[in-house]
């Protein structure tokens, strides 16, 4: 049907997400909530690429499927999580016994005989969320969906000729997380910005001396700076913890 715009100005939720606190305080917050899936369960896959296990993630992200998370991890990251020594793709639905395993079984035809499924997921989706975070350097490369075995295989293969040891946690939507340790990263990291948007989520003070968080400014710096100086015309709001020092 036809939509009437009712609203003016700043698009505020949009503005105020990711911007870390540099142009408001919460000092209120009101939650929609949904109940919990009546039951969960994991397809766990393993592959020989990112490409093959990538390609999977994006018929099931693009189908009418409703998967509650996808992630593909590199080698590294499957062996730490005691998932084998293959690149590996982890889907989870939730719903009633029904739905659950349609779209699981699903998946599970696209993916191979090299799959399983459990429905005691609980521990293995807690360790998904915090450990390349337990990491020293982390960085968070934000892409299109489309190219994410792409840019995942690069990081690969960039931590190989800097000899670096990597682990690489790829959210399907467009979110690639590394976790990188030893070798030469700063130069690593300089190279990797030219093949996609690269920030420092976690490092040593030595390391972000060398390389700044946020990467080379962009030509929207002018447009934040004032948007800052409208919000925050006295700087009072975490003061330089944004891109160029916002």
């Amino acid at each position: 049907g036809q939509v009437v715009k009712n609203v003016a100005g700043y698009d505020l939720p949009k503005l105020f997400i990711g911007s870390l606190g540099t142009l408001g305080v919460i000092t209120e917050a009101t939650f929609k909530v949904v109940p919990l899936p009546q039951q969960t369960g994991t397809l766990v896959a393993a592959f020989d690429n990112f490409a093959d296990a990538s390609a999977v993630a994006l018929r099931a992200l693009q189908s009418k499927l409703l998967p509650l998370g996808i992630e593909v991890l590199n080698r590294a990251a499957s062996a730490e999580l005691g998932l084998g020594n293959a690149y590996t793709l982890v889907v989870r639905f939730g719903g009633n016994p029904r739905e659950l395993a349609r779209q699981l079984g699903d998946v599970q035809k696209w993916a191979g005989e090299n799959s399983s499924i459990t429905n005691d997921d609980a521990a293995l989706w807690s360790r998904l969320r915090d450990f390349i975070f337990e990491k020293k350097v982390v960085l968070k490369i934000s892409v299109l969906p489309t190219p994410v075995a792409e840019i995942s295989a690069r990081v690969e293969q960039l931590a190989g000729k800097y000899r670096a040891g990597c682990w690489v946690q790829a959210h399907a939507f467009g979110i690639v997380y590394t976790a990188l340790s030893g070798g030469d990263i700063a130069p690593m990291i300089e190279e990797l910005r030219a093949h996609a948007q690269v920030t420092i989520q976690c490092a040593p003070r030595g390391l972000r001396e060398k390389v700044d968080a946020w990467g080379p400014t962009r030509n929207d710096l002018p447009l934040m700076q004032k948007l800052k100086r409208e919000f925050d015309p006295t700087r009072v709001l975490n003061p330089g913890r944004f891109v160029g020092g916002i």
